[in-house]
């Protein structure tokens, strides 16, 4: 049996450890880019409800402004 060149062996073990970390990395950016396409959903999704729900009190109330925190409508002077 013969032994490979320590040389060879070596920046072999550096590509190697290079192609990991760019491997991680990528990884990385791949799971960033799901994660920002199901936050950019869910913020569309609550936006629409949202809007839903201003056409759903300016229905009930017509044009004006609500406090989120004690539920008061008041509306707007004609």
């Amino acid at each position: 049996m013969t032994k490979v060149d320590e040389q060879i062996i070596e920046k072999f073990r550096e590509a190697q450890k290079q192609m990991n970390q760019i491997q991680m990395e990528l990884g990385a950016i791949a799971l960033a880019k799901i994660s920002e396409e199901f936050l950019l959903e869910e913020f569309k999704r609550n936006k629409n409800i949202v809007d839903e729900l201003v056409g759903e009190i300016r229905d009930i109330h017509g044009d004006g402004t609500v406090d989120i925190d004690t539920g008061e409508f008041t509306p707007s002077e004609p």
